[in-house]
């Protein structure tokens, strides 16, 4: 008797934990933040805010960084991760834009000043917006014939291989960069479920409780041009795991970056100028 009443409090407990997973996978996805970390205006680089709708009428928030280069050498679009916003991340790529590149980065629904809230589909269709919008700067500022770059870090990396997808000029995206990256939510779900004594009992349920209907599974095999797989082997948020499997199902021509010491999303540090380097050699070889 003591064990079956034993045996229904484990039953009701992993059922209440399995609903409250249900119902807030939002939330072990994306941490919006609408706090002002960095300023652009701070940065020493000048920059405008733009606001652009995506196609089911969401209204987003982006800043631009033009180049004094004219014409620019290229036009470098970030996806983001999971937290936080724009001006936390921005920096990781702003030091391009002395080096001549103009730079467009803006913010998912429910992040910054953008509107909505977040999920797989919206995101995706704020991928897809971002997009047209940085192809549209890419020729107002007679960028044409130069680099279409896009940098997807983390999850904005699953985020930017989907919208590439379906991108009417995807063709025209001369690198795509996928900095600590991962193709499947299902996947990247049950690894973290599975790394957690409270959570692994339920990671034979992520295919339940997440969706690969708008991941990245299938977008690399429509995908013809530079792909940059950059990943830290000791990357203790998204494992190494995951960025070799991109690297080995993407097409020629591919490049896989297998870092040490720089952590998560942190290739482009100041404190690794050599990667720096090595990247604007990849954008414009001599």
């Amino acid at each position: 008797m003591e064990r079956s009443k034993t045996s229904l409090i484990f039953h009701k407990n992993l059922g209440a934990l399995f609903l409250l997973l249900l119902t807030s996978c939002s939330s072990l996805l994306y941490h919006p933040d609408k706090s002002l970390y960095l300023p652009h205006q701070k940065s020493g680089q000048t920059a405008h805010e733009i606001e652009f709708k995506t196609s089911d009428n969401v209204s987003l928030s982006a800043w631009f960084f033009p180049t004094k280069s004219n014409p620019p050498k290229g036009t470098v679009t970030l996806f983001h991760g999971n937290g936080q916003n724009i001006s936390s991340h921005y920096l990781s790529v702003l030091w391009l834009v002395p080096q001549g590149y103009q730079i467009f980065v803006f913010d998912y629904r429910g992040y910054g000043k953008s509107q909505g809230s977040p999920s797989p589909k919206g995101t995706y269709l704020d991928g897809l917006a971002a997009l047209d919008k940085a192809w549209d700067l890419h020729q107002t500022n007679k960028a044409l014939g130069k680099p279409f770059v896009v940098i997807g870090q983390s999850l904005g990396g699953t985020i930017a291989l989907r919208s590439i997808q379906d991108f009417t000029n995807k063709d025209e995206v001369t690198h795509l960069v996928l900095d600590s990256t991962f193709l499947s939510y299902v996947e990247i779900a049950r690894d973290k479920m599975l790394s957690s004594f409270i959570t692994w009992p339920l990671s034979i349920f992520a295919g339940l409780l997440f969706s690969d209907e708008f991941a990245a599974t299938e977008s690399l095999k429509t995908f013809k041009n530079s792909v940059l797989v950059i990943h830290d082997k000791n990357d203790d948020v998204i494992p190494f795991a995951f960025g070799k499997e991109i690297y080995e199902k993407a097409k020629e021509p591919k490049y896989l970056w297998a870092l040490e010491n720089v952590g998560h999303i942190g290739s482009f540090n100041t404190e690794t100028p050599e990667t720096r380097n090595r990247f604007l050699k990849l954008l414009s070889p001599p």
